[in-house]
């Protein structure tokens, strides 16, 4: 008889191998990216920061989502810990510098790779993690990009 980790496991590949995102999260992250900055482009530069910061917490929140569904008391803990880190470098990258999200969103990628080889953290579908550490770094840049130029 499996247990009911077991039965999540086996139905969590089952999700992962028939999403659609599945077979290309990088192209996925790289049009969402891109989608991003020319809203970013259209608004003014102040209303863009504040509204990489807000994206910053709630890409940050996804997790925590992934921890609800994962079950473990262990996962939301980590991931509800790691959300209010995110919302304080939000709050610090609106009031002290806008850098402090490009310091964000590449931490955030990393946070993200951590999670490849499961070995903290919430489960992840397996496609979720090149997609997001491509979009994290790609708004990075951009973020940096905007606060030099």
């Amino acid at each position: 008889m499996e247990t009911k980790c077991e039965i999540q496991e086996i139905r969590g590949l089952k999700m992962q191998n028939q999403h659609h995102f599945a077979p290309n999260p990088y192209r996925l992250g790289g049009i969402l990216a891109a989608i991003t900055i020319l809203i970013g482009i259209l608004l003014p530069e102040a209303v863009t920061l504040n509204l990489l910061a807000l994206l910053l917490f709630g890409i940050a929140s996804i997790y925590f989502g992934f921890a609800v569904a994962d079950g473990r008391t262990k996962a939301l803990l980590i991931e509800a810990s790691i959300v209010l880190l995110y919302l304080g470098l939000a709050i610090l990258g609106i009031q002290l510098s806008a850098w402090i999200l490009v310091i964000g969103y590449v931490l955030h990628g990393f946070w993200d790779w951590g999670h490849h080889n499961r070995d903290f953290g919430a489960q992840v579908v397996s496609w979720y993690i090149p997609f997001c550490v491509l979009y994290d770094w790609i708004i990075a840049v951009f973020i940096a990009v905007l606060l030099i130029t």
